[in-house]
């Protein structure tokens, strides 16, 4: 599908346009998750990632201790006062690595209730969520006009790689506009898999943008390497609030793709 013989970075042969920055473009996009207790706590994170030039917002709405439409109406607006930077809605289960647990009729419901209020640029919705619940957020997003990235987070092993290739081609199946896998490694063998999965996935498998990495300590090098072969974004910290294992911060991510031209 793609000839990356003599490109540094693989690219997506199908990119996404998110206002001022491609997804899938020559230059690979950082991307802060805010989290927070709080709307304050999460709004005052904005500002710190929009003053330090993150490329993507995930608003992480499972840190959150309120989740009812008024809070999120309250959150989403008061970051479109600040910046009209691209959002990411994520709403993680538990299982794949959420902050606090909720039951799954009401995270489904915060996803019917971003999608009414607008204002966000993706969703995030994960690929073992019931199909139904899965399709009605898909089906909705779209029509509103909003991204999906349909998700796969394993924080026990990082599986084979023509089992994360299967899972690839079930996510865009099921109607991802972006596709992402996360796995975490127990030696260095499990980051090669991931890295070759990666690409293959990236030159053989599909167009669309990919979101992609190793997850952990071990996997920390993979958050740089893997944007070379094949993902599109990358997730960074602001200091100290990392929302997964193995987060480097912005400044040592922007440092690092420097060196390359990509920043």
């Amino acid at each position: 599908m793609f000839d990356a013989s003599e490109t540094l970075r693989v690219t997506a042969p199908e990119p996404i346009v998110l206002k001022d920055v491609i997804l899938g473009g020559e230059k690979p996009l950082i991307c802060v998750p805010i989290v927070g207790d709080t709307v304050k706590q999460m709004i005052q994170n904005v500002k710190e990632a929009v003053g330090q030039e993150a490329d993507i917002l995930e608003i992480r709405i499972d840190c959150l201790d309120k989740r009812d439409k008024q809070t999120l109406d309250d959150l989403i607006s008061k970051i479109r006062e600040l910046s009209d930077i691209p959002i990411i809605f994520t709403n993680r289960p538990k299982e794949e690595g959420g902050f606090k647990p909720q039951k799954e009729e009401e995270r489904i419901q915060t996803f019917i209730d971003a999608a009414t209020i607008g204002g966000i640029d993706i969703m995030d919705i994960e690929l073992s969520t019931q199909p139904k619940m899965r399709d009605l957020v898909v089906t909705l997003a779209k029509r509103r006009g909003v991204y999906v990235i349909i998700s796969y987070h394993n924080f026990e092993f990082t599986p084979n790689k023509e089992t994360l290739l299967d899972i690839v081609r079930e996510e865009k199946k099921a109607g991802a506009d972006i596709v992402k896998f996360m796995t975490k490694p127990k030696t260095h063998l499990d980051v090669i898999t991931q890295l070759q999965a990666l690409f293959e996935a990236r030159t053989n498998v599909v167009r669309c943008p990919i979101i992609s990495s190793a997850i952990g300590t071990l996997g920390s090098y993979s958050r740089i390497v893997s944007l070379f072969l094949g993902s599109d974004l990358t997730f960074a910290s602001l200091p100290g609030r990392q929302s997964a294992p193995g987060q480097l911060t912005v400044q040592e991510v922007k440092a690092m793709l420097k060196i390359f031209n990509l920043r």
